[in-house]
């Protein structure tokens, strides 16, 4: 699993693929218009040419490119642009924007001189957060990728300081279920508008890593909670709870916090002493809101596998006390 983007220097050049955006006005029309009109039609931003990224040939920029987007998104979803002007397919274009339709991302590929500071090389450069590129080259070894492992449709990026971030979509979440493979953690992303796009507000989040490497920073709630119920999903139950003990919040959950949530029901059929221990404080920072699976269940179920629960995992006394009050019977 690779967080890497470019790994050499590139030209930035793509190839057309014969599809380009053009801007024309009747002749008729044209003799219609006032001067003025006509000076602001023609003061509208160049023509782009659509560059494909689904046939890009293998090794060139776009093919890299494209394996970075994929991540993100299907390429369907993703628009590579070039400000070059292309008359048949197959030209040779310089690559300019990147965007992704769905999560509302632009990235504009800018070429860092040899003599600057960045070395030379064609980076992703982000148009939404300021100062933030697609990171590169990072280790196999690097306590980033190894705190990442398993967020398969983010993707490492960088500012000039050196610190690291993650971006992350946001996407619904469903666990593969294998007959064979019964603890099996892998997952599939849920895309469509009508599980996911139309439930947020928000399409990605942005994960500051520690510059010890030790954890990620949320910048909000909501991705908290995001990020507790993919690593539930995932079986990571650890790294769940390390999340859910810095989610506090005095307010009634909003909309997508509440949705956060309930993607965490979809592994309410997981018994592992560690994930009902998750669930239950997955409750409690809920304050028992927007919960739509067996909370007496889960409190049963604590109660007699205790001792198998990770002391990672394992309920305080004063949560234990709280959903004792909440559930006596």
């Amino acid at each position: 699993e690779s967080f890497v983007s470019f790994s050499r220097p590139r030209s930035g050049l793509g190839r057309a693929e014969g599809l380009k955006m053009r801007r024309t006005m009747p002749a008729e029309k044209e003799t219609k218009l006032s001067s003025e009109a006509l000076n602001a039609w023609h003061s509208l931003p160049a023509p782009k040419t659509l560059l494909d990224l689904t046939h890009a040939p293998e090794g060139s920029a776009l093919a890299e490119i494209a394996s970075v987007a994929r991540r993100l998104d299907n390429l369907s979803h993703v628009l590579c642009w070039s400000d070059s002007e292309a008359t048949s397919p197959g030209d040779e274009c310089e690559i300019s924007l990147l965007e992704f339709e769905r999560l509302k991302l632009r990235f504009e590929i800018r070429l860092d001189g040899p003599k600057g500071r960045l070395g030379g090389r064609v980076r992703l450069h982000s148009l939404d957060h300021a100062g933030l590129y697609i990171a590169e080259n990072i280790g196999s070894e690097s306590a980033a990728l190894k705190l990442c492992h398993g967020l398969q449709h983010g993707v490492l990026m960088r500012n000039a300081l050196g610190e690291t971030f993650v971006l992350l979509p946001n996407y619904a979440l469903q666990r593969v279920k294998i007959r064979t493979c019964p603890l099996n953690g892998e997952i599939v992303l849920m895309r469509s508008p009508e599980v996911w796009l139309n439930k947020v507000q928000t399409t990605h989040y942005i994960y500051r890593v520690h510059i010890s490497g030790a954890y990620l920073s949320a910048p909000s709630l909501s991705a908290s909670l995001y990020l507790v119920a993919l690593r539930l999903m995932q079986r990571e139950y650890v790294p769940a709870c390390k999340v859910l003990a810095t989610c506090f919040t005095d307010t009634a959950l909003n909309e997508e916090e509440a949705w956060a949530i309930s993607l965490a029901s979809k592994s309410a059929d997981d018994a592992h002493p560690n994930a009902v221990a998750t669930r239950l404080k997955l409750v409690l920072t809920a304050k028992f809101n927007h919960v739509d699976w067996d909370i007496k269940n889960d409190l049963h179920d604590y109660h007699m596998k205790q001792l198998h629960v990770h002391s990672a995992c394992r309920l305080t006394l004063e949560e234990e006390r709280r959903l004792l009050e909440a559930f006596p019977n």
